[in-house]
Formats: structure tokens, sequence, C-alpha cells
């Protein structure tokens, strides 16, 4: 019986790639490439890359002033991607989830009557984990609720290890 779980493992560079360009402003294109990621997966991890491009097209309809567009993606994001809590492959999902309902507090406050007085400041970067690497197998290892653990050879850790310093 394997012990592997939907969160463990890396994200794939087509994500990593949406995810840079999602930080980068450029909502449609991260979209796209989001898109062709969760088209490509076939297992359930597939939710989280879809919405994570659900909240990059919220944040497009925002750009393009399309208020009904954005509170329909937004609570579409929300069904694909709260189970992923807190974070999974490295996506710290309840701070995106966090974000994008600032973001949506702001566009409803405004109204569809004064959405162009949106603030794009309040688009904040998806934030990704530390990244650590196994000292036993070398691969990487991803943080579960202040847990280290490798997912090749069962390594782990707390947190609080990695606040150890030898003089």
């Amino acid at each position: 019986m394997s012990d592997f779980r939907p969160c463990d493992g890396r994200l794939p560079e087509k994500v990593l790639e949406g995810i840079a360009t999602f930080n980068a402003g450029d909502f449609y294109e991260a979209h796209d490439l989001l898109e062709e990621a969760w088209m490509a997966e076939t297992g359930e991890i597939r939710d989280l890359y879809r919405g994570i491009l659900q909240v990059a097209v919220c944040y497009f309809h925002i750009t393009r002033q399309n208020y009904e567009g954005a509170l329909k993606m937004y609570a579409r994001s929300l069904k694909w991607l709260t189970k992923w809590q807190p974070s999974c492959r490295g996506v710290r999902v309840t701070e995106l989830l966090r974000d994008a309902e600032t973001v949506i507090e702001a566009l409803t406050d405004l109204g569809p009557e004064r959405i162009s007085e949106f603030n794009p400041a309040l688009f904040r970067p998806l934030q990704l984990e530390q990244h650590y690497w196994c000292d036993r197998c070398g691969a990487e290892m991803f943080e579960h609720n202040c847990k280290i653990v490798c997912p090749n050879c069962g390594n782990r850790f707390d947190c609080s290890d990695l606040n150890i310093h030898f003089d």
C-alpha cells in the first residue's frame, strides 16, 4: 500500500510557469498555462490547478471590468481550492484564498458601477512554501502543517528543527 498523497510531489513545470505569470500580473496568460497543466493531469491534484486558474480568470475579469464574471469565477475557485488547505505541493492555498477574498470584498464594496476604481495593488502574488531537500535521499520535501516529509523515503522532521543553529 502506498502512502502517497496528492499533495506529495512537485508542481509540474507548466504550473510553476503559470504561477510565475500570475505573480507578474498577466492573468490571462497564467490561465492558459494553468489550463494546459489542468488538462494534462488525470489525478485529483488537477482540481488544485483548476482552482488557481479560476482565481487568475477572476482577476482577469476585474482588469476587464467584468464584475459578474469575477464574482462567478471566484465562487468556482472556492469549490476547487478549499479542500487543499492549508497548502499543497508548496502552494499556500489558505493564503491564496484569503488574498482572493480580500480582492472580492474590495470589489463588492465598489459594486459594478465603480469597478474602474478597483486598486490592482490588492492582487497579491501567489505564495509558494520554501523548498526542503532530504538529507537521506536528496528528494524534495514539502511542509504539511509544520511537518516536513520526504515523499520518497519517508524521512520527516518538524519545522522547529530548522531553527536549531550550531556554532
